[in-house]
């Protein structure tokens, strides 16, 4: 759950500060696959919109499948955030990237 003292702007900077929540790669943060849902859900609850990329890292290909077919529900379930269909897989790095959207800031 997230912190009711958190905005969902304020939260997604806890999320980015916070050490538990993602690993450095090559100075980037990926968040940990555990954490996709409380990434993606805030993430899309954020007061103002904004296109960026979501980047997680992953230890096992399970994990990687599991973030895909998280991905592929998220998009079957949420109107106001969607993430790309085509992330980009590093196998080399064992990350994947989604870039995520706001439809309404498209139109």
């Amino acid at each position: 759950n997230v912190n009711q003292n958190f905005t969902p702007d304020e939260f997604i900077n806890e999320l980015l500060t916070n050490e538990k929540y993602f690993k450095e790669i090559n100075g980037l943060k990926y968040f940990y696959p555990q954490y996709k849902e409380l990434v993606c859900e805030t993430f899309a609850n954020r007061e103002k919109p904004k296109n960026q990329v979501i980047k997680f890292c992953y230890e096992t290909e399970e994990e990687l499948q599991e973030l895909k077919e998280y991905a592929i529900k998220f998009n079957e379930t949420h109107e106001r955030m969607k993430l790309s269909e085509e992330p980009d897989i590093r196998k080399d790095q064992n990350t994947i990237s989604f870039g995520n959207y706001f439809p309404e800031t498209l139109k």
